[in-house]
């Protein structure tokens, strides 16, 4: 039996040694985020996220979690691959906590999808995905001795 693992865009169940799922693979992320920053209003954020202090800081962030999915691994018990790195308190929101390393958590697309849908649903899901993000920060921190 072949080693498998699942697919970092969808979240389905494929070879370990692809990357994507066939689906996924076909979908150019590119052409995607090329629509996402073209359509963000916000030019000051977009304008942060291609600071070379962003990019630096990211490349940490994703080293101290490993490149996983920290919701993924601890909610769902999963390993998913990590390509985002998400802003436990937007930017919108605090702005000063922008470069706060203590304020960003590694996810999937998909997981930060999901994320960003409890947060528009009411300030009170807002802040109690917030609380258990900070609990997985945490959690992974005393785990791991970091």
């Amino acid at each position: 039996m072949a080693l498998k693992k699942i697919c970092p865009r969808c979240n389905k169940i494929i070879d370990y040694s692809k990357k994507y799922c066939d689906e996924c693979s076909k979908d150019t992320n590119k052409k995607t985020n090329k629509r996402y920053k073209d359509n963000r209003i916000d030019i000051k954020e977009s304008s942060f996220y291609k600071t070379k202090e962003w990019v630096g800081l990211r490349s940490i962030v994703l080293v101290h979690y490993k490149g996983l999915d920290i919701y993924e691994y601890y909610i769902n018990h999963c390993i998913v691959d990590a390509n985002i790195v998400h802003h436990v308190v937007e930017l919108k929101d605090k702005w000063n906590r922008r470069l706060d390393v203590t304020n960003m958590i590694t996810c999937s697309k998909a997981t930060h999808n999901y994320i960003h849908s409890v947060y528009r649903k009411s300030d009170k899901d807002k802040k109690n995905m917030q609380m258990i993000l900070k609990g997985l920060m945490i959690r992974w921190d005393n785990e791991f001795n970091i």
